[in-house]
């Protein structure tokens, strides 16, 4: 996939998500209210919403089961469409038990986040839009978009009230118009998905197709992941603004302000942590942003007025969902491109029943040993899965945290194969222990730049990007990084992506480097004079002219200083030719091209036949660095010549 074919599809899941979520946002307020309107009991109620959950989940499961037959643009096209035809049943009938069906078929996300399927075969698709690199910021703005929508949604549900005010609406014929709205949403969001290829990433594997290095990595985070979500479904959103409402006697306004406060921290709080996990790593973002938000937990339930818990609620959202961009990244990039769906159902589905499980008990909990006591047990078992998912997981680093956790035999093993045939992993570790041990710990790193390329040197023809980096080392704050992927289509390999073995030498001559820096005053000793003559003579010229030195190269040919002529801009060439001394040559030592550069000298000619003055032959040569033109043997006596420089 092209840099351009990943942006795209980027956009297109980005779109779709935001639409998606403000069709969620709206549905989530309203369904209730409109059921209550049809004249249905509290509990009738309770079972269309039940319904709904039933819904989403089968799908979330049929998805992880039949997901790998089919593409991921029918899957999303598919999955799109079924809360349109719910909806448009929901709109048709008021008989209890067909609202109840449109319910379950149309998957409605009630609690206001969607915890279906389609968010299953997004997270699969977008790591193969982009590099490793930036696998989690992609995840973070698609959490930014969800968030955004979700809000903006929750505010269309009061379109009702306005359409009753504006066009004197009945208010049930106002609430249908609204969820016709829905229905639009999620047409248009259809219709994005429709624009997708319809294979965008590696041909997917069901769950019992794991490779036995995935398997286990799997099961561990399903089960941590289970019990975060069990935990997280004490402190849901409903269960928070009864503890606030009952404890501090707020009122429903005061609540939503200060939920919808939080929602906006949340949202910027992702990008957050796609910041974080490049100077940190993903599995330390989790835990060092969990823990705090666990903590807080605690503080909101010891503080004594509305002021200080509402602070403390604050905090806590400006942290708690730091962790979500940074799982799904993670889980994403320990699991080989072709399971990445499998991954993503199956670590969804848990997180499902962990949530469904908890507001039962959390109910039990709050009649039994007053209101803080399920966000106290809602912390302690957050911070139980904290420490388990650092014993488990510290050490499984990400393809991209491999070498900057040490971990070089993994690099090597993790390669393709012809990564592995041109270095051994003997010399990988050695070569990358000598040139990274003396530069420190990364402190920093972020894209200098990125091409694409078809061809990279000691490497076969291919798919490349040559990237980039600033890096700010421990002992070198200011280094430049430069790392080679190559698109390698290897069904026995972890990932889609490795690092020729020119990143080596890319090492090695960072080294170099690094000796000339620290030993600057001799290097420009060495240089000094050179710099000098070449600024003199360029002032004959120009007297303006300047010289900078950018940067030194080492190559098996020789040094390569680099540097840049400064100029007053926009004057024309000077092209000035001379004789030599003995008339056997011309010289172009004069000729030149202010503010620019000489790509080639066109000498040409006109010789003719011994006593015939009339029948001359045209010749010319061409040569990118001729600055001397020796006069051809067959005209001796020439004493013209014409010189034309290009640049």
């Amino acid at each position: 996939m092209t840099r351009g074919e990943g942006e795209r599809q980027r956009r297109i899941l980005y779109a779709a998500a935001f639409l998606r979520a403000l069709a969620i946002g709206l549905m989530a307020v309203l369904i209730g209210l409109y059921a209550a309107r049809l004249g249905l009991s509290a509990v009738q109620i309770g079972v269309i919403l039940s319904c709904a959950l039933w819904g989403a989940a089968l799908a979330a499961l049929v998805t992880l089961l039949v997901g790998p037959r089919l593409s991921e643009r029918a899957l999303l096209v598919s999955l799109a469409s079924l809360p349109i035809l719910g909806c448009g049943f929901f709109l048709a009938t008021d008989a209890f038990a067909l609202l109840a069906f449109a319910a379950f078929i149309g998957m409605f996300n009630v609690n206001g986040r969607d915890r279906g399927a389609i968010p299953i075969v997004e997270q699969a698709i977008f790591p193969a839009t982009t590099t490793a690199e930036g696998r989690t910021r992609v995840f973070a703005w698609y959490n930014v978009m969800l968030d955004s929508g979700y809000a903006l949604g929750g505010l269309l549900a009061a379109l009702p009230t306005l359409l009753e005010a504006s066009l004197r609406m009945a208010t049930l014929d106002a609430m249908r118009a609204s969820l016709g709205l829905f229905c639009a949403l999620y047409a248009a969001t259809a219709l994005l998905y429709a624009r997708l290829p319809r294979r965008t990433a590696a041909v997917p594997v069901g769950l019992a197709q794991l490779s036995d290095g995935s398997r286990p990595i799997v099961k561990k985070i399903s089960w941590l992941f289970f019990l975060d979500a069990f935990g997280g479904g004490f402190v849901g959103s409903a269960l928070l603004a009864y503890f606030f409402a009952q404890r501090f006697d707020v009122g429903a306004a005061q609540v939503a302000l200060l939920f919808a406060a939080g929602r906006v921290l949340s949202a910027f709080s992702h990008l957050a942590a796609a910041w974080l996990a490049k100077r940190i790593g993903l599995v330390n973002t989790m835990i060092y942003t969990h823990v705090p938000s666990c903590l807080l937990l605690f503080t909101i339930v010891a503080a004594d007025d509305y002021a200080l818990a509402a602070f403390f609620f604050l905090v806590r959202e400006a942290l708690n969902e730091m962790d979500v961009p940074t799982r799904q990244s993670y889980v994403m990039a320990v699991v080989k491109p072709e399971e990445r769906l499998a991954a993503a159902g199956i670590t969804s589905l848990v997180r499902c029943a962990g949530w469904a499980l908890a507001p039962m008990l959390a109910g039990v909990m709050m009649q039994a040993g007053g209101l803080g006591l399920p966000l106290v047990f809602a912390g302690f078992t957050k911070l139980a899965y904290d420490v388990l998912l650092w014993r488990e997981f510290r050490r499984v680093k990400p393809p991209e945290e491999l070498v900057d956790a040490g971990d070089y035999a993994r690099s090597w093993d993790e390669g393709a194969a012809h990564f592995r045939e041109s270095i051994s992993k003997v010399q990988w570790q050695t070569t990358l222990d000598s040139a990274r041990t003396p530069l420190g710990v990364m402190i920093a790193r972020k894209i200098r730049s990125a091409a694409y390329a078809h061809t990279h040197p000691g490497a076969p023809k291919g798919e490349y990007v040559v990237i980039e980096f600033d890096t700010r080392f421990a002992n070198r704050p200011r280094a430049i990084e430069t790392v080679t992927p190559m698109r390698f289509d290897d069904p026995q390999v972890d990932q889609s992506w490795f690092v020729p073995h020119q990143t080596a030498v890319n090492i090695v001559k960072s080294q170099i480097d690094s000796a000339l820096v620290a030993n600057t005053p001799a290097v420009r000793g060495v240089f000094a004079d050179g710099k000098t003559t070449l600024r003199k003579g360029l002032s004959s010229f120009d007297p303006f002219a300047s010289v900078t030195y950018t940067g030194i190269d080492i190559t098996p040919d020789g040094v390569i200083v680099r540097g840049e002529i400064g100029s007053l801009p926009r004057r024309p060439p000077v092209v000035n030719i001379a004789e030599t001394e003995h008339s056997s040559a011309f010289t172009a030592f004069e000729s030149w091209i202010p503010a620019g550069g000489i790509d080639r000298f066109v000498w040409s000619w006109v010789e003719y036949p011994r006593l015939n003055v009339w029948d001359g032959v045209e010749k010319s040569f061409t040569d990118e660095h001729r600055f001397i033109f020796p006069k051809p043997a067959a005209a001796a006596q020439l004493s013209q010549i014409c010189l034309r420089i290009e640049g």
